[in-house]
């Protein structure tokens, strides 16, 4: 540093820094000139090298009083990288960009005007906790009066999906305090945890900086949901996402499944939101469907209609209203499920009627349950490796099958269904498009000892609780009917 006086007591000087460091993020190198004489601010050309070709330049007079209004200082970057703004930031681990700026600060040391423009490339963010970051961020900004302005800022979510950035984030002084922005995302992809599909949305992010919400829409399709459910999260000392409220809508567009080991559902209709910001996580909705499987002990029904309703402060377990149907011999049986999904209440009818006991006697005795009560010692050993050999061959295989024929195809639903024991051992195939918003097509073939059987069934939405349907069997029988719906 090299500092001289003249004879009007101005000190006057020049100044070199190399190879700094800034709460673990290197610079190059600093350097410039400043000058001072009594009374007056301080004349600072000063600039600062994060690499040879990126420099912030400073220019201007700096008071030394903080209420002094003669501050007037210009700030040139070209293409300055952002990822030190990380280290300042804690709820954004992943901070970075090259931005380009050219902005005037003007009033006093405590209350600064500031105003200019940038452009902002390669930008990219992480906020605490969630399960991707935002990418390729584009666009200009400004600073007006107090706001830091956002104008059509375009960027890509990591794992897929593009975004539209525009708003405004309020200053007071050095200091951004609230939020005021609009985030469209179009293919959003969000994998992760049990969750992997796309959405389309809109959400409006508001409130203080540092406890801000989010709350908006976003349209679901092309989803696999699976359960038990999972949601994996760093667990560190202080949880900085506590602090990010939010109040989420989906809509169930199309092709959207829930999975475990005994179900596969498709969500059709309904809505469910996402709200934590009384601090608990709770689900609020419902949704239904007339499209999916559940399976119980070696026998595979068919989805008439499914509700789950969400209820707040229900601990986010929906209360199922379910009926399913299959075929057992010449038998058809109906299973009605009711009551909180942890405990649900079931019950059957058949067609030709039986009581629930032969019903349940039906279903007991197909497989190895059957072989025990006839006390086949041998059949229970075989029918069981047959069942256990059925269900790690639907785990293992079937399922990754289904989910490629049916994108190949471009069906809404195809399964596979094999029944390796007992008296009935048969293979079934089930299809089923969506042809337009209100009608579904489904086709079923069962390849069994004595024959096929094939069934084409319509179904026509002509309102929405007001469904008609209609099939045709193979011997020719033909059934319509008209549905109704009510929840309750």
């Amino acid at each position: 540093m090299d500092i001289h006086f003249d004879e009007f007591w101005k000190i006057a000087g020049e100044n070199t820094l190399e190879n700094l460091e800034l709460n673990g993020i290197s610079f190059a190198r600093a350097g410039g000139s400043f000058s001072w004489q009594g009374g007056e601010p301080l004349f600072l050309d000063q600039s600062l090298w994060r690499k040879e070709d990126e420099k912030l330049q400073l220019q201007g007079f700096l008071p030394l009083d903080q209420d002094e209004a003669t501050l007037d200082l210009e700030v040139f970057t070209q293409e300055f990288s952002l990822d030190f703004l990380a280290s300042f930031l804690p709820d954004f681990p992943e901070l970075g960009g090259r931005v380009s700026l050219d902005f005037r600060m003007a009033g006093s040391l405590e209350e600064p005007v500031l105003a200019g423009s940038g452009y902002l490339q390669e930008g990219a963010l992480r906020y605490f906790n969630f399960p991707g970051g935002v990418e390729d961020l584009e666009g200009e900004i400004r600073l007006e009066g107090d706001n830091l302005v956002f104008e059509e800022i375009k960027g890509r979510y990591s794992e897929g999906g593009s975004l539209n950035l525009g708003g405004k984030i309020g200053m007071e002084g050095w200091f951004f305090r609230h939020y005021d922005l609009l985030l469209e995302v179009e293919g959003l992809h969000i994998k992760h945890g049990s969750v992997d599909g796309y959405g389309d949305g809109e959400m409006t992010i508001k409130g203080p900086f540092d406890e801000p919400e989010m709350v908006g829409y976003l349209d679901v399709y092309d989803t696999v949901i699976k359960f038990p459910f999972d949601w994996p999260h760093e667990e560190t000392e202080a949880d900085i996402a506590d602090d990010f409220h939010f109040e989420l809508t989906f809509h169930p567009r199309s092709n959207i499944r829930v999975r475990d080991g005994n179900y596969d559902i498709q969500v059709q209709t309904g809505e469910l939101t996402l709200d934590n910001r009384t601090g608990e996580l709770e689900m609020v909705g419902e949704v239904s469907s007339r499209q999916g499987s559940v399976d119980f002990y070696n026998t595979s029904f068919r989805l008439i209609e499914g509700r789950a309703r969400f209820h707040r402060f229900g601990e986010s377990i929906p209360h199922i209203s379910a009926s399913a149907q299959t075929r057992v011999q010449d038998n058809q049986i109906i299973v009605y499920l009711e009551g909180p999904a942890l405990d649900m209440d079931l019950s059957f009818s058949s067609q030709p009627p039986r009581d629930e006991q032969e019903i349940i006697e039906l279903l007991v005795y197909r497989g190895g349950l059957g072989e025990l009560v006839r006390g086949d010692l041998t059949g229970v050993v075989r029918e069981e490796l047959w069942r256990i050999i059925g269900e790690t061959f639907r785990t293992s295989f079937l399922v990754h099958l289904e989910t490629s024929i049916s994108d190949f195809l471009e069906l809404d639903e195809f399964k596979i269904t094999p029944i390796l024991l007992g008296e009935e051992e048969r293979i079934e195939f089930h299809m089923g498009k969506a042809l337009t918003d209100r009608i579904y097509l489904t086709y079923t073939q069962a390849f069994t000892a004595t024959g096929d059987q094939r069934e084409l069934g319509l179904e026509y939405r002509l309102g929405d609780n007001i469904f008609f349907s209609g099939s045709l069997q193979d011997e020719g029988q033909f059934q319509l009917g008209i549905e109704f719906s009510f929840p309750f």
